[in-house]
Formats: C-alpha cells, structure tokens, sequence
C-alpha cells in the first residue's frame, strides 16, 4: 500500500540543500472530484423516494458520488484508493473536502460538521416480501456497517468524530428531528488496530424505538472535522479521514451476524505495465515485451461464514473495439475471510499477464480490462464481482493511479526531480 502524492513544489533538475526539509502534507482539493464534477456534472438529487428494505450499499458502483438511488446528498467521495485492506472494493470517505472537491469554506482549527451521507425516507413500518408484515420491535430491525479511520489519507484528530443518526418523527413529543445513536472518535489506524484488532470495525445497531418503526425513516451519517496544522499554519489542508463501508438495514437479523453469502473485489486491479500506470503509446511499442507486468494483485474475500465456491477471469478489449485477450481460472474453494483473509491461491490473487498489448504506428490508444468473479454457491450478482480499469497509452506518462493522497513539498528553497526511462529519444 503505497500512499500516492500531489506535488506542489517542483523544479526540473536535482539539486538542492541541507536547509531544504521535506514535508508530507494534506491536499487543499480532490483532483478527482473536480475532474469529474468539470467533465459530468454531479448525480441529480431525487425528491420523493421511498426506500423498502432491505437497503445496502458497498459503494462499488462506478463515480466518485454515492448513488442518487439511495443516498439523498453528494458530499462523500466514493472511491477505491483511501482505504486500507476494505471489506470489499469501494467506501465512502468522509473528509473536509466538498462535494465540488474544495475544501469547506469554514474549515480550520475549530470544530464543524464537514461531509454527511444522508438514506432516502425507508418504510420501516412494513414489508411486503414475501408476504406483507408490519414491523415491531421484536423483529430484529438492525442496521449494520464497517468503518475505518485515516487508511491512506490522514488520521482524525482525538476531538473528531464519526457520527450517525436516526430521524425521529413521533407525533406527539418535542424530539422530532434527529437523533445521535452512535459515535467514534478520531484516532490513527495503527491506535484502532491496536484497540481492535481489525483494519474494519464492524458496528451493529439495533432499532428497538417505536419512534424509528416508521414509514420515512432515515438515517445518516457525518463526521465533525478540524484541520489543524500546528506546525506550518500556512499549510492548513485537508487532514481527517473516515471510509465507511457495507452499510446494510434489513429485519430477521442477529447482532452477532458477520457473514453475508457474498463473494467480491476489494480492490481494483490497476495498471498491465511493469512500471508505469500510464505511457505513451510510441514509448510503449518501442520496448513491449519489457514493458509488460508478470502479474496483477488481485484481492478476493469471501464474506460468507463457510467456504464458497467461485472463480475469477479478466478479459481485455480494445475500447470501441475488438476482444484481445481473456484470462479464466477454474472452480476453487474461497475460504472465509474471517478466518483466512483474502483468497491466497495464486491463479486468482496473482494471476499472470502473459500477453502484450498489441502495437501499431498510432500515437493514442486505449483498452479496457473488465474483471469478474462468479459464484457457484447461488450467490446473488453484485456490483462487487465486476471491476473495470482502462489502460491509457496516450502522451504522458505516469506513476500512480491519478487520485492524490497527500501532498509533497519542500519547507526551504530546494530543488527535486521527477524521472522516466525513455526507450525512445523524446521527438518533442
């Protein structure tokens, strides 16, 4: 897991000066957000929804924003790239960047309400499959989920929090409004690890109220930032970071209940190359064969109780165009994660590249690699099974995977360079 940056200070050659002191830093933006908010627009909010149970969400959907479907605002950033070994691919994360990828106008040294995650009104008075039912506080109403603080961003302070809270709608008393049922506050993964001996902490809440047992329920989320930096004021940035993930409300539950017949991605395979994420096609056709990665990292988890039985493929198509190549493993057994973690078995966890992209005299071109796993237990289809990632060669080259983590300078006046291997003299 390796944290990728957003430099802010460069020159072109490596110099520099025992006075100049590098520093790690939060970002001031998300890239990412505003890309996609300049190139698409935000997801048009829906009005008047009712959700039925059962609600859940992994956030493996594709887009940076949570899905209009369920979720009633646009201010957490969905993605891949924050956390740290995730219950499946995608969360949620909650930071004190906005939803246009800005930071908030009031964030500073005090305390605010930053990003919220909001449910769609959900009948919670009733069901209706397989037959109809009226819900009571003996149906075992709960509505669970994980959560992690810092990942790859940048711990919350002792003094924030996560917070979630219930809409109370009684007719009759003065507590209409919303209701705070639960709480974390801030701390570095290596402290929650140490207390919990997870990476994702898993939290149940069981919904007895018969205030809550009603038709527009709702639910959400928030969390209370600050952004301090004591030691270089100037550098305020965006500095806490919450991911949440596997959000599920449904009734007939166990407050102990930590399996689901699930079998899923909880990352996203990246880039085919050796050592780039991205590079110029002429660069790439000039030296193909060493190009060329030996192997993904794929990670697959089993959230089921039992071993299930799936398998794992990729194929590669050119975009708008023509299949190149498939990858397929046979049947295996995946163990559960909770005992055995993420499924070991090297076909799937790292399965070989064995092809190169194919080379023509153009400058652009692209290919998409879809990944897919299949369940041969029954298991239902979900957004978690398939993963997509398009390989670029274009005019640029690159590291990572273009989502910034943190950012990167120098304190004093120095210099710094950034540096690519050409297999070809540069005609530009």
């Amino acid at each position: 897991m390796i944290r990728q940056i957003s430099i802010f200070f460069s020159s072109i050659i490596l110099a520099g000066t025992l006075q100049a002191q590098e520093v790690i830093t939060g970002l001031q933006f998300n890239e990412t957000i505003r890309q996609e908010v300049k190139q698409k627009g935000k997801p048009a909010l829906k009005q008047s929804v009712h959700l039925m149970l059962p609600f859940f969400d992994d956030f493996s959907g594709d887009g940076v924003f949570p899905s209009p479907n369920q979720w009633a605002d646009n201010h957490v950033f969905i993605n891949s790239d924050y956390p740290v070994f995730p219950i499946t691919t995608g969360v949620a994360t909650f930071d004190a960047i906005d939803e246009n990828g800005r930071l908030y106008p009031q964030a500073g040294d005090n305390r605010f309400r930053a990003d919220y995650l909001t449910s769609h009104p959900i009948r919670l008075d009733s069901v209706f499959s397989p037959e109809p039912k009226a819900l009571t506080a003996a149906d075992s109403v709960i509505l669970s989920f994980y959560f992690q603080p810092e990942g790859l961003g940048f711990p919350p302070a002792e003094t924030d929090s996560l917070v979630l809270e219930f809409f109370h709608d009684h007719p009759v008393d003065s507590l209409k409004g919303w209701v705070k049922v639960w709480s974390t506050p801030g701390m570095t993964l290596n402290a929650f690890f140490a207390l919990h001996n997870t990476y994702f902490k898993r939290v149940a809440i069981p919904i007895t109220d018969t205030a809550f047992l009603k038709p527009g329920f709702r639910f959400r989320f928030y969390n209370i930032a600050s952004i301090r930096f004591p030691n270089a004021p100037s550098h305020q940035s965006n500095r806490d970071h919450w991911h949440l993930d596997y959000v599920y409300l449904n009734y007939d539950r166990s407050i102990e209940e930590d399996s689901y017949p699930d079998i899923a991605f909880a990352n996203r395979p990246g880039s085919f190359l050796k050592r780039y994420h991205a590079m110029p096609y002429r660069q790439y056709r000039q030296n193909f064969i060493n190009e060329i990665g030996d192997s993904l990292r794929v990670r697959v988890t089993n959230l089921d109780n039992a071993p299930a039985n799936g398998s794992y493929g990729y194929s590669v198509r050119r975009t708008n165009g023509s299949h190149i190549h498939s990858y397929q493993t046979g049947i295996s057994s995946f163990p559960p994660f909770s005992e055995a973690g993420y499924v070991s078995k090297d076909s799937i966890a790292w399965p070989l590249i064995n092809f190169a992209f194919p080379v023509n005299d153009g400058l652009h071109t692209s290919y998409d690699i879809t990944h897919v796993l299949e369940s041969h237990n029954g298991f239902e289809p979900s957004h978690n099974d398939t993963v997509r990632f398009r390989q670029v060669f274009d005019d640029y080259f690159a590291y990572d995977d273009g989502t910034a983590e943190a950012g990167y300078g120098l304190t004093n006046p120095g210099f710094m360079a950034y540096r690519f291997k050409l297999n070809t003299p540069d005609i530009h």
